[in-house]
């Protein structure tokens, strides 16, 4: 059987996909092949296992079926999706054979293995295309204890050190389907001492929740290697000593929302945070950090435009305690109401001007602000919606927009949005149904399923 596996992007989406593939690689007469770009990579094969680790994964997934001429209707080959991003099941009715909820190493061989026998929906985790059943998220119980190298110019070998989040945020559909675990720190020292590159990346989806995290970067220090990891929460920079590199979530720009879910929770913490990276933390080297990243999202639940200036008063008071140079890069994201989380019935406000205050923000004395990210346009927020309200009335939608309305997508106008919304309702579906505030006992594609 020639099973290839299709990622989309790269660095960290491709560790799922490596983490099933190193399962996988044990069951006999297996034959296993990494998608590069042929089409008969793809045609050929007899299993495709595609990861839909991002929202625009479902996007690129439709247009390789288009580009490569892969009709899943022939079932040859058969197709197996996984990964947050394919827990919507209904908005790909037709253009899959089976869908893996949670650990994909949990279920992939008893899945492949039977595969001939046509009965693979009494699988735990796993779906069926048209099957409407109550179905449970699958978990691994251990972290594979394996780093793979990823080559994207430098050659690192990442490890896995935690899977989950142990603080899940409200917004975060990663922390919400995947139950915390750790790689006990004996197997880590071990992954890190045979490890053959100079760079290595002891990832988790917030490696300061790691209990060992201080120790590994002494270890990474004694063994001459560089930690290319960077995700951290601030509340914990703010305990820490020492670390190799900054970038953090504060996510809220009101004192009010972080409070919701737990993160800097106050402005005065937000100040202390910033004032411990300025005076007080060091690099593993010794020397003082002159950068770090900074992650917000515009938009959340509850915030505007107008009251989100909150933000930049406290950064005032920070920059008072900075020694120049220093530059915080300053990245926005747009939010979006995911899956399985406690936002997931919030709606979203694709056409308010988060732009604008993103373009007005002040400049300071000592912080020099580099910006990055931004507000998507309207069309592009109300298609992400789709991929997580979305059903089968909207699938032929999304596939267009795939592939023939990409245009449409990219376009940050607000008439893109309306256009979009205009085509909604030709498939028979409330635009407001998408991307609006839904009510307590409104039903998602999604809720079918329970992690």
């Amino acid at each position: 059987m020639k099973v290839t596996s299709v990622v989309f992007g790269g660095g960290v989406s491709t560790l799922g996909m490596d983490v099933v593939v190193n399962k996988l690689s044990s069951v006999k007469d297996v034959e296993l092949t990494r998608f590069t770009g042929r089409v008969s990579e793809a045609r050929d094969a007899d299993v495709l296992l595609v990861s839909l680790f991002w929202f625009q994964n479902i996007l690129d997934y439709m247009s390789f079926l288009k580009k490569f001429g892969i009709d899943p209707n022939k079932r040859k080959p058969i197709i197996i999706i996984g990964g947050i991003s394919a827990a919507n099941t209904r908005i790909l009715h037709g253009l899959f054979h089976y869908a893996v909820l949670g650990d994909g190493e949990s279920v992939i061989c008893d899945l492949v293995d039977s595969l001939d026998s046509g009965d693979c929906s009494q699988i735990e985790g796993v779906v069926r295309d048209g099957d409407i059943t109550e179905k449970r998220f699958v978990h691994e119980k251990n972290i594979p204890a394996f780093g793979y190298v990823e080559d994207r110019g430098n050659n690192t070998t990442r490890i896995e050190i935690a899977r989950g989040c142990r603080y899940k945020c409200d917004f975060c559909q990663l922390a919400h389907t995947k139950p915390y675990r750790e790689q006990p720190i004996e197997i880590v020292k071990h992954l890190l001492t045979t490890a053959k590159t100079k760079s290595v990346g002891l990832f988790a989806p917030d490696r300061s929740g790691y209990k060992d995290l201080d120790e590994l970067e002494r270890a990474c220090v004694k063994l001459g290697k560089h930690n290319t990891a960077e995700d951290l929460r601030l509340d914990k920079v703010s305990t820490m000593k020492t670390v190799s590199k900054l970038k953090f979530g504060v996510e809220g720009f009101t004192e009010a929302s972080r409070k919701r879910f737990r993160k800097v929770a106050t402005n005065e913490r937000l100040v202390n945070g910033f004032r411990h990276i300025f005076t007080d933390l060091r690099k593993p080297n010794g020397k003082r950090h002159t950068t770090a990243t900074m992650y917000l999202i515009g938009d959340l639940p509850g915030e505007t435009p107008e009251n989100a200036t909150e933000l930049w008063e406290v950064m005032q008071e920070a920059d008072r305690y900075c020694t120049p140079p220093f530059t915080l890069f300053l990245t926005l994201n747009s939010f979006s109401a995911k899956p399985f989380t406690p936002m997931e019935k919030s709606g979203i406000h694709p056409y308010n001007d988060w732009n604008k205050l993103w373009a007005a923000r002040p400049r300071f004395k000592n912080i020099t602000i580099a910006g990055r990210g931004g507000m998507l346009g309207p069309a592009n927020r109300i298609v992400h919606m789709m991929t997580a309200r979305g059903d089968e009335r909207l699938t032929k939608l999304l596939f267009w927009i795939a592939n023939d309305g990409m245009k449409l997508f990219r376009d940050t106008s607000e008439s893109a949005g309306r256009k979009l919304e205009r085509l909604i309702k030709k498939q028979g579906v409330d635009p407001e149904s998408i991307y609006g505030e839904l009510g307590e006992s409104d039903n998602l594609p999604t809720s079918v399923y329970s992690v």
